[in-house]
């Protein structure tokens, strides 16, 4: 019989020992509603009955008492209407005990009772009509004679049908007792039945269910304990255990073939981690470093036992992380080990990917290259986090190398597109700037000097380097410049305050690069003679011309002339023409304007032949580099504009030099659009330079471009934007004793069309005897020029 139908068949038993028992009980207890029905409504109320009879019958003998006592024949008829109310009412009683009549005896009892009662009444009836004639006497005696006797008769019967009564009661008490002995014992005695069958069937079961599942449970306990997933259990039974049996053979047969093939690849993975040349370890909560990781780890970490210790002492603390990288390190693990996979996604930015590990004692430092994994159970819970060391030190410096090598390139490809003499001159005009910037820098300027006015000379003299670098396209040197311009640009804003180490720094990257740039043209290219040979020649010709000086002054008046025709000819060896200044510049602002997306300017020149001193050169310069890059980013528009306006689709910028008693004066111009008044007037307002209410001219709005940090651009770019450039070209222009001022136009449609007028003084420059007197203006080349000769211009 199989487990299943036992268990089915015990459940069957139980249920139908329960409905029997159940059933057996409900009609005992039918059967003794009824009998306590019985005993509660029929015979207790008829034992009573039978005892009030007696009273009835007490009452009836005091009324006729009182009858046979009156005199009066109406009182006597009222007693005589009494008792025979009496009788009626007797009479029914007797007349229901004969209806509730349980025996023979209880019938002729009653019937004996009943016939009395008639004799009885009877009796009185005579006595009272004796009473009523008025014999009194015979009455009463009538009444101790005759009605007394059948009183006695009559209360005999009723106390022996008083006492058959009550036996009848007792009798039906005891028999009601009787039953529900009975019940009880049968229903106590079925419960014990059904407990035993119950008991006797569990304990089948037990020993064919719960012994063998015990002794699986130990033999799995034994191979829990043993791993030895080799052990089988017998199997003696076909029943449902036995299939058990069965299937938990086949579970181990198939966890030990698992077992092998999780032993093998244990194995394997020993074996990787043996030969991967990468240091692998695992983390657990509290950044702690399990057992088993990698062997290479040893050979980037050293060769002590990492299992056990913590990741931020053994791999974080010998970094140059910061107290709070560290801290927000630890917390990112803590986060992430015991917690959704969602939250590595949250915290990876905190795990640093990259680290320099140098411990205490060790020769050099390591550069270490990290990978997180989070290890997450299939409820998507990490339960520890994988991390993948590679040093990568050397890759480091060979990636380094090669990034220096191909800055150096870079840096050789720029050289090579200027002439060797060009060079030198960038050299001659930017490093003075950058020891400008230097002593500015050092920490007596920096405690003598306003902040904000140092940082404005810091910004101007950088943006003048990068301007330089920009326009002889040495680009490197641009962006090394352009970036250390960016922090000033934030220092002169007041969005920061001036860092000290960080312009050293910025400043230290960009002398760097210009030495790098001198050594790559000296000994890289080989470009020494020439180069040095200008420096030398301008060396030779300084301490010459202060020689001259000296030798003049103790000269005679004839020796004196003869010296100062000498300094006239070395100030005219060390010049340079005009268009030998410009030629470098406008050459630069092709491809500036390529990277404007605009065609390459036309350049026109008169004047040109106007050679220019040495304080000259290095002022217009700078100056000309500004102005040439303003006219190319803010004065000439698209070639599509200007071909809707009706103008060429190539621009046009003009210079005229001319050189007179009173001065140099040079005048630039281009064709574009002119001055945007009305966004000029929209800066100021915005700077603060001008209020709401202010009625601004043209030539009050024109002036506003000299003010520091004035620009129209929209975003700043590494070409314009800054707000510098027109107030460096004023201080430099002014630094000569020269003047700059705007010429403007007629307005048209919000925009005025404009030339800048730079004056020098007239020792600034000179012009060859055999020079053609500067030519005017070509015609047509440039309208503000000829309104200015004709009278119709404004000077700013």
């Amino acid at each position: 019989m199989s487990i299943r139908l036992r268990i089915a068949l015990l459940v069957l038993s139980v249920f139908l020992s329960l409905a029997a028992i159940g059933g057996f009980a409900i009609h005992r207890s039918q059967l003794s509603a009824r009998e306590v029905r019985n005993v509660t409504t029929g015979v207790v109320p008829d034992a009573i009955e039978s005892i009030e009879l007696m009273g009835q019958l007490k009452d009836v003998q005091i009324a006729t008492l009182a009858m046979v006592n009156e005199t009066e024949p109406a009182a006597i008829d009222k007693r005589r209407r009494e008792i025979a109310d009496r009788k009626a009412k007797l009479q029914a009683s007797l007349q229901t005990l004969a209806a509730h009549a349980k025996s023979e005896a209880e019938k002729g009892l009653v019937a004996q009772a009943m016939d009395g009662v008639t004799s009885y009444f009877q009796s009185i009836d005579d006595t009272a009509q004796l009473a009523l004639t008025g014999q009194h006497e015979i009455a009463q005696a009538n009444l101790a004679g005759t009605v007394d006797q059948y009183l006695r008769e009559e209360g005999e019967i009723m106390q022996t049908l008083q006492v058959e009564r009550t036996r009848t009661k007792d009798e039906a008490i005891a028999s009601l007792n009787t039953l529900q002995g009975r019940t009880t014992a049968t229903l106590g005695i079925a419960t014990l039945l059904t407990v035993l069958a119950s008991a006797l069937i569990g304990w089948l079961l037990q020993r064919q269910v719960v012994r063998p599942i015990a002794a699986m449970e130990r033999r799995m306990t034994d191979i829990a304990t043993h791993h030895d997933y080799s052990l089988r259990m017998p199997v003696e039974r076909q029943d449902e255990i036995g299939r058990s049996i069965v299937a938990f053979n086949t579970m181990l047969g198939k966890i030990e073939e698992s077992a092998a093939e999780v032993q093998a690849k244990n194995a394997n993975i020993r074996a990787l981690l043996q030969a991967i040349p990468e240091g692998i370890l695992t983390l657990e909560a509290g950044g702690v470093i399990q057992p088993e990781y990698s062997a290479h780890l040893n050979l980037i970490l050293g060769p002590q036992n990492h299992a056990g210790c913590s990741v931020m002492d053994v791999l974080f603390a010998p970094s140059p992380l910061s107290d709070d990288e560290r801290a927000a390190l630890a917390a990112a693990i803590d986060a992430c080990i015991g917690e959704d996979e969602m939250n590595f996604a949250f915290n990876a930015h905190l795990l640093p990917a990259e680290v320099r590990w140098q411990p205490a004692g060790a020769p050099a430092a390591k550069i270490l290259e990290l990978h997180w994994e989070p290890m997450a159970d299939g409820q998507g819970i990490i339960q520890r986090l994988l991390l993948t060391l590679r040093d990568v030190t050397e890759m480091h410096s060979l990636a380094q190398a090669a990034a220096q090598q191909a800055r150096e390139l870079t840096m050789i490809s720029e050289l090579l597109a200027l002439p060797p003499g060009k060079f030198a001159t960038f050299l001659s005009q930017t490093e003075p700037d950058l020891e400008r910037l230097q002593a500015l820098l050092a920490p007596a300027q920096r405690e003598v000097q306003d902040p904000a006015t140092l940082v404005a000379h810091l910004f101007r003299l950088m943006h003048t380097v990068k301007g330089n670098a920009r326009m002889m396209g040495l680009k490197t040197l641009a962006n090394a410049a352009h970036q250390a311009e960016d922090s000033y640009d934030r220092w002169r804003r007041g969005e920061a305050a001036m860092d000290p180490a960080q312009a050293w720094e910025e400043l230290a990257r960009v002398r760097a690069l210009a030495q790098a740039y001198r050594q790559l043209n000296d000994e890289t290219l080989g470009r020494r003679a020439s180069a040095d040979a200008a420096a030398l020649s301008a060396q030779d010709l300084a301490q010459l011309g202060e020689l001259t000086r000296q030798a003049r002054d103790q000269a005679s008046p004839a020796g004196q002339a003869a010296l100062n025709e000498a300094l006239d000819i070395l100030a005219r060896a060390e010049a340079v023409s005009l268009d030998e200044l410009l030629a470098p510049i406008e050459q630069a602002c092709v491809p500036l304007a390529a990277q404007l997306g605009k065609p390459a300017p036309q350049f026109l020149h008169t004047g040109g032949a106007l050679r220019l001193r040495r304080p000259a050169q290095k002022a217009l310069t700078g100056v000309f580099n500004h102005l040439l890059r303003n006219a190319l980013d803010h004065g000439l528009e698209p070639a599509a504009e200007r071909e809707a306006a009706g103008k060429p689709a190539q621009g046009r910028i003009c210079l005229h030099a001319s050189l007179a008693a009173d001065g140099l004066q040079v005048t630039l111009s281009d064709d574009g659009r002119g001055l945007n008044l009305a966004r000029i007037r929209s800066r100021a307002l915005s700077l603060g330079l001008l209020g709401e209410q202010d009625a601004a001219s043209a030539e009050t709005l024109a002036q506003l471009i000299f003010a520091p940090g004035f620009s129209t651009a929209e975003q700043v770019t590494d070409i314009s934007g800054r707000g510098v450039g027109m107030d460096a070209v004023r201080a430099d222009v002014e630094a000569l004793g020269g003047s700059i001022r705007l010429v403007l136009g007629e307005t048209a449609g919000g925009f005025a069309p404009f030339c800048t007028r730079i004056c020098l003084p007239a020792d600034q420059a000179w012009a060859p005897m055999d020079a053609a007197a500067p030519e005017a203006p070509r015609a047509g080349a440039e309208h503000v020029l000829q309104s200015e000769q004709a009278g119709e211009h404004h000077v700013v």
